[in-house]
């Protein structure tokens, strides 16, 4: 019996690809110094962590910082230019937190929304399975 495969095809979230030369755990906390915000680890993939931040002062705003690239390899090898990708609902919310200079000056960089048309439909299937 074959088996049936969901693939979501309203992934209505906003990307945005980050720069970063620090391992996963430090990208995160620096983010969290920079923007008083609160990233935690919530899904332990052996291969790529996932951080994300829920919080009442942004209602209806998720945000999550996934690792693109590592030791294990490349998740969107599209996207091999970025090292992490900041995934959310409702970038309006973020993008003044985002805009910060605090970013560059601890070697982050953050680039505008990335432009989801020029994604390859395996790569909109890969980042919205994997939040």
């Amino acid at each position: 019996m074959a088996k049936k495969i969901l693939i979501k095809n309203d992934f209505n979230f906003d990307i945005v690809g980050v720069i970063s030369k620090f391992k996963d755990y430090k990208t995160a906390w620096l983010f969290n110094e920079i923007t008083n915000l609160n990233f935690t680890k919530i899904k332990e993939n052996k291969s790529f962590p996932l951080f994300s931040f829920f919080s009442a002062n942004f209602a209806n705003t998720d945000i999550y910082l996934i690792e693109n690239k590592n030791d294990n390899g490349i998740i969107v090898n599209d996207l091999s230019q970025f090292d992490f990708f900041l995934i959310t609902n409702n970038f309006k919310n973020f993008e003044k937190i985002i805009n910060s200079k605090n970013f560059q000056k601890n070697h982050i960089i953050i680039s505008g929304i990335l432009d989801k048309s020029k994604f390859k439909k395996k790569t909109i299937d890969l980042l919205s399975s994997l939040i």
